[in-house]
């Protein structure tokens, strides 16, 4: 199968559309969409169990949530900002594609596999489903020098593209990434050697995300036992081991970022699964 567009042509596209809409603030006009609505749209989304953004959490994390759980840990102020920020960012993107002349369809709330989840993607067409993701300068970096494409930076956001694609019978998906800070990255970027001082930090990140049966397959069984797990009044064993730091004290990934941490420590102890 042919990617639907070449690349190259479309970064042209974005870019030239970018340029317009900062000119002509009328063609923000074609984004028809509420912010109200399109958060809406996103919260009931995230608060379903499992969604296709969480499939990939922690059975246990996701069956506190399933059971109302009040989380222990408060969700960091700057993480809810950058969240709103986000949504607001995706809008925005959605009219660039429109006045590039990708020829976007009405996005309606798509069903994974008999119900399993939903899987909406941000933006859809005829031939791809289109996933927009503002990044931190962190994450931002790794897609352009360490690994280059999303299975490898982010395989949550991985499977939550897998799950739209097969949610809309499709074959391909297109994956938008946007740095939070462009600025402040492409400075640091530029001290290094490897870039030099006259590097130019893209605007963005677009790469082609091809449907993948093998994982489509893996989340629907994932999906399953998540179900089956929060329908159950004792909660399954957790993934991980719920040590919140390194041995320097640093937050670690994914359990010093779960906001039930501390109920997890206290139910099944601490560093053992």
């Amino acid at each position: 199968m042919n990617e639907p567009i070449d690349l190259d042509i479309l970064t042209d596209s974005l870019n030239d559309a970018v340029k317009s809409m900062w000119e002509s603030p009328e063609l923000w006009d074609i984004l028809g969409t509420s912010v109200q609505g399109w958060i809406q749209k996103h919260l009931d989304i995230q608060h379903s169990i499992p969604s296709a953004s969480t499939v990939d959490n922690c059975m246990l994390r996701l069956w506190y949530d399933a059971k109302k759980m009040p989380i222990t840990t408060d969700l960091p102020i700057a993480w809810m900002g950058a969240q709103m920020s986000g949504l607001l960012s995706e809008l925005v993107y959605i009219a660039v594609l429109k006045n590039a002349g990708v020829e976007l369809l009405e996005n309606k709330t798509l069903v994974f596999q008999d119900g399993l989840m939903l899987g909406t993607p941000d933006a859809i067409t005829k031939s791809f489903t289109v996933e927009i993701k503002q990044r931190t300068a962190y994450t931002y970096k790794l897609y352009l020098q360490t690994y280059g494409f999303v299975s490898g930076v982010e395989p949550n956001v991985y499977s939550q593209i897998q799950v739209a694609i097969e949610a809309s019978g499709l074959d391909w998906a297109l994956l938008l990434v946007l740095p939070s800070d462009h600025s402040q990255l492409q400075k640091t970027m530029r001290m290094n050697k490897r870039w030099g001082p006259e590097y130019n930090l893209p605007a963005f990140h677009l790469e082609w995300v091809k449907r993948n049966d093998d994982h489509i397959a893996y989340i629907s069984t994932r999906a399953k036992k998540i179900k089956e797990a929060n329908e159950l009044d004792d909660p399954p064993l957790r993934e991980y081991n719920g040590i919140p730091v390194d041995i320097k004290g640093k937050k670690k990934w994914p359990c010093g970022y779960c906001p039930h941490n501390e109920r997890c420590i206290s139910d099944f102890g601490y560093g053992d699964r």
